[in-house]
């Protein structure tokens, strides 16, 4: 792997670094070095990920180093003039030069917003060189094996829990301290579904394994809430673990709300009538007991506080703002305080435990009011209080009241965090532009700010402020305008006639559902007997709208995937919002998005009363603040507001570019992005690609000409990386490396394979004809699902959907299954002649055996005489005597003829049975498993489900495959080619039968 030498500090990289790379690596080192916190901005397909570990391990390294030198020095050693040198760039490794040689080691806290998201990053991790002992934290929800537990949820989870170790009652739990399941856990890098697998199959307790791993743990991966929550810290063992600690955020734009979260609280009407009748039936279910008095005192005190809040005077209104101290002179109104609060928490705890015993209730409200009075009750809070807000509002009647404790500033939280005395905290992510207002907000000191450009060339992307629609009508969503009727039509054509333009997935962006639903019904209106706009954009791309429940947003996405491959339309359109869920994490690489439209500037709800108070509150902060320089250091309110829009845009927008090799257009369709203060605030690799355009027409054509330009380009193929890797061995490993590399059929298979992808389109408008040959190829990939599924699903991807979908299933039943491979079942002594180059003893495959050539052609013409046969019968059939299904069925037994598909009595050409097939997978992934450690396996499925969606190419498959076998079992390089892709079979199948010849 290449070596970088970053301000003294040696960086292994998993491959050669782009410069926005070294970039990167360069701002976290300069970080760490000077115990300094940065803001790092790097676009989705620059290797933010990997920059980040790798350059955050290697410090680590270097840091751990230099500590051991310091103890040695300690010890009186002398130093020659080699150790001198070493000690010299050693001392380098941190800043300032006084920091004592002997301080402790550093632990790496790498936080994101979802579990997800952290797995990715572990896979990444093991991609590299650095081999860290890892800790995965998360909660018991997530966690947990224990039945009885997993029935619960949150507060009463936790109080089961306790109760089944303290009466030695979870099996999970004893078996976690066991030898073998410690040592087995501890050398694998295992994420949160690895453990729970680990768990369950060893009987294990994986929320006890990982927090018994934590204190060894030289990188600990968790949720963004476990250190900006102070409670959670506590109960998570975290606190007193961290200084001198480092702390990655990533997803970093997410975290503002995190902070916001975890120091507010809300305490709606019916939670406060929940706790109430809680407390009551506690009483009861205690009555006889010492505790029976506790709970009939936690009762009268609930109630006092529904009563407290229905007195309080809104002065006519439905809600009313106080400062934030009022929340003190509130509760202490029914002596709620500082000195009763331990109390009080001792007291509901013991409720929750034995509400945790009642089978019918799964979930406890008295948490909720726990959980509020431990963030009222934060020993910081009596200095910040002015940063807080209370609001009481009026809910159903009012009679009603709803108590909420706002937040209104994220240094709060982070300044807490900070306290605890972390030597550097590294928010990172593709999208915190502007980085003044993530700055300001933060309320600490970033003085490294790092906005990488993109790693694309300026070819691959356009970028348009399309400031009029075809008819002349100005583009502006703002509430005066977003109404009108010339501004709806002409917003509707607008889309459309970059539907027919922008060839697969299309992505519009609108500012909220609002003013998605009210765009939508609009265009669904016919006028004077004409198609409606959204007739006609049916007739180009599917319409698909983003919903709001999470199990309807993963079909629909399912659905929006599947239909990209429809050969009469020319792909799909998603309708969704800005900050909703297919702005944020999806990946809409390559075909799936194309293009971007922005519809308007996503502006927080104007009249909401926590935007209200946020910028009251900026607003407030700016007047007063003492000094000039201090002044502008802090951002107004209007400028935070947009801000917080600008933000959401280039998340948005963030979707369109993935990789190096993507490309896609941006259409900012909205007047006022033609300012150059909204151009500003856009993400720094975006802004030097903007244009603004004035009329319609030359957008349009601009984007025409873009389109036609990335559509028609070669895709420019790198040389194959194991050649690559072969000339850099020397000596002994090119030899061991040299027997399967340089077998014939493989050179044959590289130089075939490099001749064929120097011609392959980018994909991009193609005629019908085009799309269906395009669709008949990918009918190959149908063993990708057989496979997946043979080797535990651990290839489904949300956004790769088995062809077995509803919506392709009748087509691909009819479909090719996969072409038979080719004579790896060879004969017994070809095999060993392989054996024996790879000097290692294999058994015969159990592979169908491949159809001769003169079989292939009486199958082929069997087949096409069995689709005539079935058509003459479809003419006659009483079931299809209506002409509209006559014709259905007619046009499905065409498709399939001109596809060469097999019908029940037929075979396709060439071709095995389906069950064949999976019989064929399913062995060889058996041996594969047979032959790979546990890690091993996980890099094969990775490949398989990278190749499969075409990360990577044949070459670099070929690299991987190399490196997993060689030396173990180079056969089943040779037997992959059950798998290829039909577009690379029959070069297979001549390199293959050439080696055989041979």
């Amino acid at each position: 792997m290449p070596n970088y030498n970053i301000r003294g500090v040696t960086v292994q990289f998993p491959y050669d670094a782009y410069d926005c790379q070294v970039s990167l690596m360069d701002s976290v080192i300069a970080a760490l070095q000077g115990g300094k916190n940065a803001l790092i901005e790097s676009p989705t397909g620059t290797g933010k990920t990997v920059s980040l570990l790798c350059a955050a391990l290697a410090w680590r390294e270097a840091f751990a180093a230099r500590t051991q030198l310091g103890k040695l020095l300690k010890g009186g050693l002398q130093l020659d003039t080699f150790q001198a040198g070493l000690a010299q760039k050693l001392n380098n490794v941190s800043q300032p030069e006084s920091e004592a040689l002997e301080n402790t080691s550093v632990t790496i806290y790498y936080a994101s917003r979802t579990h997800s998201q952290l797995s990715q990053v572990i896979s990444e991790l093991r991609n590299t060189s650095y081999k860290p002992r890892i800790c995965v934290l998360g909660s018991r929800s997530q966690m947990c094996i224990n039945h009885e537990v997993t029935r619960l949820a949150n507060a009463a989870q936790t109080s089961a829990c306790r109760q089944q170790i303290s009466a030695t009652k979870c099996e999970y739990y004893s078996n976690v301290h066991k030898s073998d399941v410690k040592e087995n856990q501890e050398e694998k890098m295992l994420d949160i579904e690895d453990l729970v697998k680990f768990g369950r199959l060893n009987k294990a307790c994986p929320y006890f394994i990982a927090r018994s791993t934590q204190a060894k743990a030289d990188i600990i991966f968790l949720p963004y809430n476990y250190l900006v929550d102070p409670y959670a810290r506590v109960a998570q063992g975290i606190d007193e673990r961290l200084k001198n600690s480092i702390l990655i955020f990533d997803e970093g734009h997410n975290l503002e709300g995190s902070c916001g979260s975890a120091t507010s609280f809300e305490l709606s009407s019916s939670d406060i009538a929940s706790c109430i009748l809680e407390a009551k039936l506690c009483a009861e279910l205690s009555r006889g007991s010492t505790t029976t008095n506790d709970f009939e005192k936690l009762h009268e005190l609930l109630v006092k506080l529904q009563l407290k809040l229905a007195a309080v005077d809104l002065a006519g209104k439905k809600d009313m703002a106080f400062p934030g101290s009022y929340i003190m002179e509130l509760l202490g109104s029914i002596n709620i305080t500082a000195d009763t609060v331990e109390t009080i928490y001792s007291v509901i705890e013991r409720a929750v435990a034995l509400m945790s015993k009642e089978p019918t209730r799964p979930r406890v409200a008295l948490d909720a009011i726990a959980s509020g009075l431990r963030v009222v009750f934060r020993p910081q809070n009596e200095y910040d209080l002015a940063s807080f807000r209370v609001v009481i509002q009026t809910e159903n009647d009012r009679s009603h009241r709803k108590l909420s404790f706002w937040c209104l500033s994220s240094g709060v939280a982070m300044r807490d965090l900070l306290s605890q005395e972390c030597r550097s905290v590294i928010v990172a992510s593709g999208t915190l532009s502007p980085l003044e207002s993530i700055s300001a907000e933060m309320g600490i000191p970033f003085p490294i700010k790092l906005e990488n450009p993109h790693v694309i060339q300026p070819e691959q992307v356009f970028v348009g402020v399309v400031s009029t629609g075809p008819a002349g009508s100005r583009l502006s969503s703002s509430f005066e305008n977003r109404r009108s009727s010339s501004y709806l039509s002409d917003l509707g054509n607008t889309v459309v006639n970059f539907a027919r333009v922008v060839p697969d997935g299309l992505l519009v962006f609108f500012p909220s559902y609002g003013v998605l639903t009210m765009c939508l019904d609009a265009w669904r209106v016919r006028q004077a007997g004409r198609d409606s706009v959204w007739d006609q954009l049916r007739r180009i791309k599917e319409p698909f709208v983003e919903p709001r429940g999470k199990d309807q947003f993963s079909q629909a996405m399912d659905e929006f995937v599947c239909k990209l491959e429809d050969s009469n339309l020319m792909g799909a359109v998603l309708f969704a919002v800005c900050r909703g869920k297919a702005s944020e994490g999806i990946d809409f690489s390559d075909a799936k998005g194309r293009a971007v439209v922005v519809c308007g500037i996503p502006y927080p709800a104007a009249m909401d009363h926590k935007v209200r108070l946020k910028k009251q509150h900026l607003d407030d902060l700016k007047a007063g603040a003492k000094e000039h320089t201090e002044a502008m250091q802090q951002i107004s309110g209007n400028d935070w507001y947009q801000q917080q829009a600008m933000r959401a845009v280039n998340q948005a927008i963030g979707r369109v570019i993935r990789h190096r090799k993507d490309w896609g257009a941006i259409l900012l369709c909205d007047a006022r992005f033609s300012s150059s203060n909204m151009r500003r605030q856009l993400s720094a690799w975006v802004r030097p690609y903007v244009r603004v355009y004035d009329h319609f027409g030359e957008a349009h054509g601009a984007l025409g000409r873009f389109v036609k330009h990335m559509s028609s380009r070669p895709v420019p193929q790198p040389a194959c990386p194991a050649i690559e890797a072969f000339q850099m061995k020397t000596g002994k490993e090119q030899d061991e490396y040299s027997s399967t590399l340089n077998s014939q059929w493989l050179q044959q298979l590289i130089r075939q394979g490099q001749q064929s992808s120097d011609t392959v389109p980018a994909a991009g408008l193609m005629s019908i004809k085009a799309r269906r040959s395009r669709l008949a190829r990918q009918n190959s990939n149908h063993m990708w699902t057989d496979v997946s599924g043979l080797a535990g699903g651990e290839f489904k991807d949300d956004m790769h959907p088995p062809h077995s979908t509803l919506h392709l299933r009748s087509e691909n039943a009819t479909a090719t299954a996969l072409r038979d491979p080719p004579k790896s079942s060879m004969n017994v002594s070809t095999i060993h002649r392989f054996q024996g180059m790879a000097h290692h003893k294999i058994s015969e495959p159990n592979i169908p055996t491949p159809i001769a050539p003169h079989q292939l052609t009486m199958r082929q013409n069997s087949t096409e005489d069995n689709l005539q046969r079935q058509a003459d019968r479809v003419k006659t059939r009483d079931d299809v005597k209506e002409p509209h299904k006559r014709r259905m069925a007619l046009q499905e037994l065409n498709l399939t003829k001109k596809r060469g598909v097999s019908s029940s009595a037929g075979h396709l050409t060439p071709c095995v049975e389906k069950a064949d097939a999976r019989v064929a997978a399913r062995a060889y992934v058996e041996k594969v498993k047979a032959v790979l450690s546990a890690d091993q396996y996980k890099t094969f499925q990775r490949i398989l489900r990278e190749y499969k969606s075409r990360v990577i190419d044949l070459h670099k498959l070929i690299d991987y495959l190399l490196r997993l076998f060689d030396g173990t079992a180079p056969e089943l390089v040779l037997e992959f080619q059950m798998f290829v892709p039909k577009k690379h079979l029959e070069t297979f199948l001549k390199a293959a039968d050439s080696f055989i010849a041979h």
